[in-house]
């Protein structure tokens, strides 16, 4: 007998890329057939002339198969993730325990020379803004050794902030007081490293007067 389609039905999961395909040639029968395109995940043909009132259950059990493999994907990796995000936990904790150094009410210049993130480069940077000391590890990059700003660490970075310049200066320069913009200048730099890093202590002999407004 000749046969009328009355319908062609395609059912496709987006992760797995497996697919049930449902012909209903009749009022009465139909052909299901379930597949994958990956060899692995391979679901056999569920059969020919199926009465149409298996259509559901044949269609569930295949979307269930394509639903398994796709949570089975995600699951694994879920637990990938999981384990990634671990191992940075730890990979950042150990980097702060190794950059952490014990605040210190008084801190002199020679102290700071220990600290410039040479001798040890995960170990902890101090440099002096205003008579603050901050520890800076976290701009290694830029404080650190072959980073930009490294002729600041392990010293007073005081008038090199202010003066927004990397260059040692010569004697008769380190005599000249700061001016006005110079010393406003110095207090946008001050109050951006205070936001971002910990302070650990005062420099020795900061005279507040040679800084102020």
């Amino acid at each position: 007998m000749k046969r009328h389609l009355l319908a062609n039905i395609l059912f496709v999961c987006p992760n797995t890329k497996a697919f049930t395909h449902v012909y209903i040639s009749s009022t009465k029968n139909c052909h299901i057939q379930a597949h994958s395109v990956r060899p692995e995940t391979h679901l056999q043909a569920i059969g020919t002339d199926t009465p149409l009132n298996l259509i559901v259950a044949a269609t569930v059990g295949a979307a269930a198969a394509a639903a398994w493999f796709s949570g089975a994907e995600n699951r694994a990796k879920q637990t990938q993730y999981a384990e990634w995000e671990a191992k940075e936990k730890e990979y950042q904790a150990e980097k702060e325990r190794r950059a952490r150094i014990e605040p210190r009410e008084i801190w002199t210049v020679d102290d700071l020379k220990h600290y410039n993130g040479e001798g040890d480069e995960s170990g902890p940077i101090l440099l002096a803004v205003k008579g603050d000391v901050f520890n800076v590890w976290k701009g290694r990059h830029f404080y650190g050794k072959g980073g930009e700003y490294h002729v600041m660490a392990g010293r007073d970075a005081t008038r090199f902030l202010a003066k927004n310049r990397l260059e040692e200066e010569s004697e008769s320069e380190l005599r000249v007081e700061l001016n006005i913009a110079e010393r406003a200048n110095l207090e946008a730099w001050y109050w951006t490293i205070k936001n971002k890093y910990e302070l650990v202590g005062r420099l020795e002999g900061y005279d507040p007067k040679s800084t102020e407004l």
